[in-house]
C-alpha cells in the first residue's frame, strides 16, 4: 500500500506534497503529480521518496508535455473586480502599490513600471523581492519594513489605498502588525494565489488571477480616464533616505563596520550581478543597502530562514545563470554550516563569491539580546578559522580582509580569479541591525 508522507509530522513544514512509491508502474505519475502540486500556487517544494529496488527497474517511458498533465495558463483576473479596484484607486489620495514576487515571476516588471509612470501611483517592493520593482525607477520607494529603505517606511503608513500587485505578505515587510500599513487604509489585494488573501490583514477586495492580467486592466482603466494620482515627492523621499544611510558610514573603523561592507558589497558588485543573501546580522545589514537595477539579481532565505543556505543557493545561481557575476553574503556561523560545499563548487568550476561577515558569533542573537534583555549575552561568541584560508586549502580563492580599504579591491579580485571565492571580513561585533522596527 502507499504511504503518504505529509502525515508524519516532520514532513509537514518541508513539503507542499509526499509520496513514497511502492510500484515501478507509479514512478512517471508521481513524478508528474509532484511537478503539478509544486507548479500550482503558491508554489513549493514536493517530496517523493522510493525504495531502491523501484528505482531500480527499467520502464518504458512515457514522455507527455507539460499541458498534457497540469495546468499551464493562469487564470486571469475577473473584469468585474479590476473595476471594483479602479473605482477604489479613483477615490484615493494617497494609493500606493506595493509589489510582490508574483510580478516578477509572470515577468511584467515593466508593464508594472508603465503603470506606476501612467498612474503617478509610487510603488514599494516587498523585502523578499526587492527586484520586483526594482529600486533604480524613478517611481520606486524601495523595500518596505524592518531593514527596508526609510523612503518606503515612511511613505506606506501614509497610503489610504494600498494596491498589492502578485504579493505575500511576508514578516520582515510588514512585522504581521499595522504601523507599516496604516489600519485605516484599504487594502486591494492581487495574487495568484487566492488562499493568500486576506492573511494577517483584512482586504477591501481580494482578487485571484494573474498579475498581469490585473496590470493590464488597471492599465486600461488608467488610459481611459486619464486620471492621475502623485501624492509624494518620491525622489526626495529617496534621497533623504539615501542621505541618512551615507551618513551613518564610517569607512575608516576598525574592525570594520557591517554597514560599510553591505555598502561596498553593492559598489563592487556590478549591477547585473546576483546577490544572495542568507539570515542573520549581516543580511540585514545588506537589505538596507542594496539597490536592485533589474529583476531577478536578488534572492534571500524567505519564511525559512535556513542559516547558511547562501552558499549553495548560490552555486545553483551560477550554474543557472553563468553569464552573471554571483555573490553570496552570509555570518560566519553560516559559512560554517556549509563550507564542506566548497569542495563542490571547485570540482565543478562554480565560481561564485563568498562575502563572510565575521564577528566570531551569533550576531542576531546578540541583537536579540540586547533588544529584549538588556545586553546580557549569552552563548553569542566563539572563535572562527581564517575562511579566507581555509577557502585556499578547498582550491579556491581566498583573503582574509581586516582593513576597510582593502575590501572593495579584495572583491574586484575574487570575481577576477574565475574560481570560487571567499572573502573573510572581520567585522565589528558591535555594529547590530535592529531586530524589531520601530
Amino acid at each position: 500500500a502507499t504511504q503518504d508522507l505529509d502525515q508524519i509530522p516532520f514532513m509537514r513544514p518541508i513539503t507542499k506534497w509526499a509520496y513514497s512509491i511502492p510500484y515501478v508502474d507509479k514512478v512517471q505519475e508521481a513524478v508528474r503529480k509532484a511537478f503539478r502540486v509544486a507548479l500550482t500556487e503558491p508554489q513549493g517544494p514536493t517530496h517523493i521518496e522510493a525504495a531502491s529496488e523501484v528505482l531500480l527497474q527499467q520502464i518504458a517511458p512515457e514522455p507527455t508535455a507539460p499541458a498534457a498533465y497540469r495546468h499551464t495558463v493562469p487564470a486571469v483576473c475577473d473584469p468585474a473586480q479590476i473595476d471594483a479596484a479602479w473605482d477604489l484607486i479613483s477615490k484615493a489620495q494617497r494609493p500606493l502599490f506595493v509589489i510582490g514576487r508574483g510580478v516578477m515571476k509572470e515577468r511584467a516588471v515593466a508593464a508594472m513600471q508603465k503603470l506606476t509612470e501612467a498612474t503617478g501611483i509610487p510603488a514599494a517592493a516587498l523585502q523578499y523581492s526587492p527586484d520586483a520593482f526594482p529600486a533604480s525607477h524613478p517611481m520606486a520607494l524601495g523595500p518596505l519594513g524592518r531593514n527596508g529603505f526609510a523612503s518606503a517606511n515612511r511613505a506606506a503608513p501614509q497610503a489610504d489605498v494600498i494596491i498589492a500587485v502578485g504579493a505575500h505578505f511576508d514578516v520582515f515587510s510588514t512585522l504581521y502588525k499595522y504601523g507599516i500599513f496604516s489600519e485605516n487604509a484599504k487594502i486591494i489585494h492581487q495574487t495568484s494565489a487566492a488562499g493568500q488573501i486576506g492573511i494577517v490583514f483584512p482586504v477591501a477586495l481580494g482578487i485571484a488571477g494573474s498579475a498581469t492580467s490585473f496590470i493590464d486592466g488597471l492599465a486600461a482603466r488608467a488610459a481611459k480616464t486619464g486620471a492621475r494620482k502623485p501624492w509624494v515627492d518620491v525622489a526626495k523621499l529617496r534621497a533623504e533616505g539615501e542621505a541618512e544611510l551615507q551618513k551613518v558610514l564610517k569607512p575608516d573603523a576598525q574592525p570594520i563596520q557591517p554597514q560599510f561592507v553591505a555598502h561596498i558589497i553593492r559598489k563592487a558588485l556590478p549591477e547585473n550581478g546576483i546577490l544572495v543573501v542568507d539570515a542573520g546580522n549581516g543580511g540585514k545589514h545588506v537589505r538596507s543597502y542594496f539597490k536592485s537595477y533589474e529583476p531577478d539579481t536578488f534572492l534571500c532565505m524567505d519564511d525559512w530562514a535556513s542559516v547558511g543556505g547562501a552558499l549553495p543557493i548560490a552555486m545553483g545561481v551560477k550554474l543557472a545563470r553563468p553569464d552573471r557575476p554571483v555573490l553570496c553574503t552570509g555570518g560566519d556561523m553560516g559559512a560554517m554550516c556549509n563550507i564542506g560545499e566548497l569542495e563542490t563548487a571547485v570540482r565543478e568550476n562554480i565560481p561564485v563569491v563568498y562575502v563572510v561577515f565575521n564577528d566570531e558569533g551569533l550576531g542576531n542573537e546578540r541583537a536579540f539580546q540586547n533588544e529584549h534583555f538588556g545586553g546580557r549575552y549569552f552563548a553569542v561568541d566563539y572563535k572562527n578559522p581564517d575562511f579566507g584560508a581555509l577557502a585556499k586549502v578547498f582550491g579556491a580563492h581566498g583573503e582574509r580582509v581586516t582593513r576597510p580599504q582593502e575590501l572593495e579591491g579584495a572583491i574586484k579580485r575574487a570575481f577576477a580569479s574565475g574560481k570560487p571565492a571567499v572573502i573573510d571580513v572581520m567585522i565589528d561585533q558591535n555594529s547590530l541591525a535592529p531586530v524589531i522596527h520601530r
